[in-house]
């Protein structure tokens, strides 16, 4: 019989033969004493390395003790619990305290309670950033957002190609099938410290524009995306406008919508389709037409022109001089009708008190009349009906805690030892909160980044849902955990959990502020394990 390979002899030292052909290298060596010389080599070779690993491991031993982590005590999380509602309560009555100051008519800007006072400090602080900062602001976020979706996208080949390498296949039909799609609408990007489109001048792109001062006199075959000061169209848009700037003013006509979130806007042309503003003023000016919906957020609105459809107005004011082709809904702090106020359909308005309406008996509504004040309602705590409402939610966050244990069990890791931790967690959750909606935004501005941008929000929607079920399993496994470490079963804790926040947050005036901080605490927790799980090192 020839001599097997030395590495046939390796894998044989090491064990890891199949019976069959160990059983014929132990045949080789009984009749090869070169062959035997060299498993007994290798022999040797196995105990002097197993040796050093444990020499090693014994010394990382003595320098770098285990740690031993304390378990969170029920008492802990009760401590915890106690100087939260006790913050809350302060923070609550401090509230009712200064929110019932009413400052004088004339000097309503001066109260920073009023909703007038707090669009306008919205919307300057927005907006001085803006201007001071558009141009850089764009171009980083343009750039921070590329590379990110690169390297997302990078990340998630080399992923999949290294877990599944059937995944070519995918990818190269993706590939074939891009190439003969048909190309998407294009996009021009102008920056500059003012930017003018001449009145002969015709844009046939979609236009993203950055400057301190834009006007159009010209026309844009697209949409128009705007962040500067003062944003002026005297020409024609016939796409969508939509604007972060100071002052937008449309003299001209918009054949889709306008959103706008802005300071001030005026519309004195043509808007065809919707208006929407997040603004601090908002005003049709008399010869001004909207030819779909206004829905205006702001501290005051004016309709001075024509709204061929609905008006709906969450504002400090609300003022109306022109026309509304059909209803006009208002929750705001004051209404006011001229004389030559018409409504095509009903006027209904929300106000908290009588003498804050204004309606001229010549103004004109064509429907029914209805002003809205607050009245006093029977405590939720006392309608069976809210009770019946709550099982029902408790019931559908329970099975959905089950199935996502059962999909994700690792969400349900988290150990909050220390405040540090608490902290830390609650922090990541604000930033989560705050940023991940922003980042879809300005992604969804790309027609590459529009699919990315849909599912985050999809992503970051479910996330707020399921943040308080996090809590709640980690809450219940707390209070229910012995002293020697022994859990239950993984539904009587998130149960247990689900119950008492509940209770907790339906508490009056507390209940808000907890629950706000159980999402913030919940949102962190799941991305530091999301994070710790990317990190993790993958099996081969």
């Amino acid at each position: 019989m020839s001599c097997f390979p030395e590495l046939t002899y390796s894998v044989f030292v090491d064990g890891e033969l199949p019976p069959h052909e160990a059983r014929l290298v132990e045949a080789h060596l009984l009749s090869c004493p070169h062959c035997f010389a060299i498993v007994q080599a290798l022999q040797v070779e196995n105990q002097l390395l197993t040796q050093i690993l444990a020499e090693a491991n014994a010394e990382g031993a003595l320098v770098a003790p285990p740690v031993v982590e304390r378990p969170t005590r029920p008492i802990d999380i009760l401590w915890t619990a106690l100087a939260v509602l006790t913050a809350a309560i302060g923070l609550q009555v401090a509230w009712s305290l200064v929110s019932g100051f009413e400052a004088p008519t004339g000097a309503n800007w001066l109260n920073p309670f009023s909703l007038t006072a707090q669009w306008k400090l919205l919307f300057n602080s927005l907006f001085y950033f803006i201007q001071e900062g558009a141009v850089m602001l764009f171009s980083n976020v343009v750039a921070i957002s590329g590379m990110v979706t690169t390297l997302l996208g990078i990340g998630a080949v080399a992923y999949w190609l290294r877990r599944r390498p059937s995944t070519v296949s995918v990818l190269a039909t993706i590939a074939v099938l891009a190439t003969m799609a048909s190309p998407a609408q294009a996009i021009e990007t102008r920056q500059a410290k003012r930017v003018t489109i001449a009145a002969d001048e015709v844009v046939e792109d979609t236009l993203v524009l950055t400057a301190e001062a834009i006007q159009v006199d010209g026309t844009v075959n697209g949409s128009l995306i705007a962040f500067c000061g003062k944003t002026t169209i005297n020409g024609t848009v016939t796409g969508d406008v939509i604007t972060f700037t100071e002052i937008l003013e449309v003299n001209g006509t918009v054949e889709g919508n306008v959103f706008a979130f802005t300071e001030s806007a005026n519309v004195g042309g043509r808007v065809a389709g919707l208006l929407v503003a997040f603004a601090q003023r908002v005003n049709v000016a008399s010869g001004g037409t909207v030819g779909g919906d206004v829905l205006a957020f702001t501290g005051d609105a004016s309709i001075d022109g024509t709204v061929e459809r609905d008006v709906m107005a969450f504002a400090g004011m609300t003022s109306l001089t022109g026309t509304v082709g059909r209803h006009l809904k208002a929750r705001t702090g004051q209404l006011s009708l001229s004389s030559s106020a018409r409504v095509g359909g009903d006027l209904r308005a929300r106000v908290k008190t009588q003498d804050k309406v204004e309606i001229d008996p010549a103004a004109t509504v064509a429907g029914e009349t209805k002003i809205k004040l607050p009245s006093p309602r029977p405590s939720k705590f006392l309608r069976p009906k809210w009770y019946f409402w709550q099982a029902v939610c408790l019931a559908a966050a329970f099975l959905t805690g089950l199935l996502l244990y059962w999909l994700f069990p690792f969400l349900y890791q988290s150990r909050l030892e220390t405040a540090k931790s608490v902290l830390l967690d609650i922090i990541w959750g604000f930033v989560t909160l705050v940023t991940v909606p922003i980042a879809a935004i300005i992604l969804a501005i790309t027609v590459v980044g529009l699919p990315v941008s849909l599912i985050s929000l999809a992503i970051w929607g479910a996330a707020l849902y399921f943040a308080h079920i996090l809590v709640a399993a980690f809450l219940g496994r707390s209070l229910l955990t012995d002293p020697e470490g022994t859990q239950p079963a993984f539904a009587l804790p998130l149960l247990l959990g689900l119950l008492i926040l509940k209770v907790s947050t339906s508490i009056p005036y507390i209940g808000g502020w907890l629950g706000f901080l159980v999402l913030l605490l919940g949102l962190g927790m799941a991305v530091t394990k999301v994070h710790d799980r990317w990190r993790a090192p993958q099996p081969a």
